[in-house]
């Protein structure tokens, strides 16, 4: 049953139809001379992103082209990120990654919900008897299983699919070299072909995250490591090994989705005087004790490498630090280099992104002016006066007109102490009934609902009537001094997002989890910083244009950032 709903999602969902016969295309970018940078990093480390992560082949692309990525010797990366690491570090190229990953809708790789012990009877009834149609047998299950199993989906189809990816690429590219499969260690990826992987989740046993690499767990496969990464919670069983004290792992994104610090420090140097028993048994005890906290952090990656480079992505609707930055340096490359212009596919999935923003704009935005604007302006003149001055909603960026009058306080406004402080006075030219009637006309019952109130009666009272119950216009003259402005500032600066349903909502949680980068302002020359414009973490379903705009974007960030690094090599050697 499960089995039968999901594939007839993926048959909507697949990016392979006849429809769609052309598979999406690497980038064609102009071959800059980066010599002097050829060796400059050693390092890469991604950030989790979901779908958005296939920005970084256009990236890496570019860092191929330049010899940069043929020199990168440690690769690092979270959840999404975590993916792209894997397939880099056992040398797969940006075009063989394209070729995988444009093939699968990791949406598919969604497998049944857990129905071992009880639950299992569930799998003997196609449906039940006197129930809702859209209440299905699957829906009931998937519920369950995120109840009783703390997520839907047990993760074996992404493992067999992953698994399947390292076990063909690893015997391809390293023909000669023995025991090279899908169950690859962190020891054997290191000792066997001269690399460095680190893979981070989140241990909720220990309330930290783990930083999977060779020199913190040498036998872990690489494909459990990433699977644990990747983990969404409530979406996937959190990842479980070994016995006892069990140590449970999930997103790592929850912690640490941009892992830029990973080769930072000495906590995964593989030099002989850093290892684990030499520096923690060293010192300060009480120092080695708070390390393992998030807020001392530092104190284990403690000196900056230079060698390291980052690779991040952003948008309007999901910044990132020091975004203003990155936007000046992609603007930069335009005016030197217009090719790398901005140019979005007229897809369906930009074309659904544009009708959501215009519909989450006229829901809120025009409608909130109209409320804390025309209506509580029109409700102020009725009360005091067609000549009583009203401030009207600003445009912004804001210019305060000056010529405000000062409103009469029956006492001094600001007292010390906890005494009570009075409303300030305004006239008043109608009586509470008339204000009532006229209230019950300007708004209706849609535009009090944001009260959370039961009735219009209610609403007058909250906002109409002081303490004493006297009619007053003390608190629509707030909304239209303060919470108006504010509110209005806020849509109009922060945008807006629909998360009506399952998916909106999901992708937005998602991305706000991944927000907090842990980025200082000094990062900002060590990374890459992709605009996705338009494209969600949860888009597993793009099409092959879109896949193209990202790597366009990828490609364009990475250039960008080499173009700046180039300049400032070129200011100080000769």
């Amino acid at each position: 049953m499960w089995q039968w709903g999901r594939e007839r999602i993926s048959s909507v969902r697949q990016w392979w139809t006849p429809d769609k016969p052309k598979p999406p295309s690497l980038p064609k970018v102009s071959r800059g001379d980066y010599t002097r940078m050829r060796y400059s990093f050693e390092n890469l480390v991604l950030k989790g992103g979901g779908a958005k992560g296939i920005a970084y082949i256009g990236a890496a692309k570019v860092l191929d082209e330049a010899g940069i990525l043929p020199n990168i010797k440690r690769f690092a990366g979270t959840s999404a990120g975590a993916i792209t690491a894997a397939l880099l570090a056992i040398g797969m190229s940006p075009q063989e990654m394209l070729d995988e990953l444009s093939q699968k809708n990791l949406m598919e790789l969604l497998d049944p919900p857990v129905t071992r012990g009880w639950l299992g009877f569930l799998d003997w009834f196609p449906h039940i008897p006197l129930l809702p149609s859209w209440l299905t047998v699957d829906a009931i299950s998937m519920a369950l299983a995120a109840i009783t199993d703390r997520g839907v989906c047990e993760g074996e189809d992404f493992l067999d699919w992953f698994g399947g990816i390292l076990d063909r690429h690893l015997k391809r590219l390293h023909p000669d070299k023995e025991g090279l499969d899908k169950d690859i260690t962190f020891d054997k990826l290191y000792h066997t072909l001269g690399v460095e992987l680190c893979i981070v989740a989140y241990n909720m046993v220990l309330g930290n995250e783990t930083y999977f690499h060779v020199k913190t767990t040498p036998l872990m496969k690489v494909q459990d490591a990433v699977r644990m990464s990747m983990s969404i919670p409530v979406v996937f069983k959190p990842f479980e090994m070994g016995s006892g004290d069990l140590c449970t792992y999930i997103d790592g994104a929850l912690a640490a989705n941009y892992p830029l610090w990973a080769f930072d420090g000495w906590y995964l140097s593989i030099k002989e005087e850093d290892t684990f028993h030499e520096r923690l048994t060293e010192g300060d005890g009480e120092k080695v004790r708070r390390m393992f906290h998030p807020e001392y952090r530092k104190e284990r990656f403690d000196t900056r490498n230079d060698k390291t480079l980052g690779i991040l992505t952003f948008s309007s609707k999901d910044r990132e630090m020091y975004q203003e930055q990155f936007e000046e340096r992609l603007k930069k490359l335009v005016e030197v280099k217009p090719e790398f212009e901005k140019k979005r596919e007229d897809t369906e999935l930009y074309k659904k992104e544009v009708d959501n923003r215009q519909e989450a704009k006229n829901a809120s935005v025009e409608t909130f002016k109209k409320l804390v604007g025309e209506d509580v302006k029109e409700m102020i003149k009725q009360i005091e006066g067609e000549d009583a001055y009203v401030p009207g909603l600003p445009k912004f960026p804001v210019t305060l007109p000056m010529d405000i009058p000062t409103a009469e306080f029956d006492e001094p406004r600001f007292r010390p102490g906890r005494e009570p402080i009075p409303r300030t006075s305004w006239p008043i030219k109608i009586s509470t009934e008339e204000a009532k009637v006229t209230f019950n006309t300007i708004f209706s019952d849609d535009d009090i609902a944001c009260l959370g109130v039961p009735s219009k009666e209610k609403a007058f009272e909250l906002l109409m009537l002081d303490d004493d119950g006297k009619l007053t216009t003390d608190k629509l003259r707030k909304v239209c001094e303060n919470v108006g402005p504010l509110q209005l500032a806020r849509r109009s600066f922060l945008g807006l997002r629909l998360v009506s349903t399952p998916r909106q909502y999901y992708s937005t949680m998602l991305e706000f989890v991944g927000s907090n980068s842990g980025i200082s302002e000094e990062d900002i020359h060590r990374s890459v910083a992709i605009d996705v414009d338009y494209v969600g973490t949860m888009d597993f379903d793009m099409a092959s244009k879109d896949m193209e705009f990202l790597m366009r974007q990828g490609a364009a960030a990475t250039v960008a950032f080499l173009d700046e690094k180039k300049s400032g090599l070129e200011t100080w050697l000769p």
